[in-house]
């Protein structure tokens, strides 16, 4: 996954994701929403066909919120492998 950094200021950042899809975007913005010290977590997705998923995040330190919400979904994430069935 490629990541292009537009804005980086300690408290504020806005990361493009260079594919077109918005839903690991979705996902994360989710998941800030959820970690301590997140002021604002948004997606800017213009258009399905065009343009790129645009994740803007506000906080103190916001490049290590973003750090915490992926560690924390990755172990979502896992939790939910494990249930799964053996043979699933």
């Amino acid at each position: 996954m490629e990541l292009k950094f537009l804005k980086e200021e300690k408290d504020s950042v806005i990361v493009q994701f260079e594919n077109k899809d918005a839903t690991f975007a979705s996902l994360l913005k989710d998941e800030l929403w959820q970690t301590k010290g997140v002021d604002a977590a948004a997606i800017d997705k213009r258009h399905p066909l065009v343009g790129h998923p645009e994740l803007m995040v506000q906080g103190k330190d916001a490049k290590k919120l973003i750090k915490t919400a992926a560690v924390s979904l990755k172990k979502k994430l896992e939790d939910f492998e494990k249930a799964l069935p053996k043979d699933f």
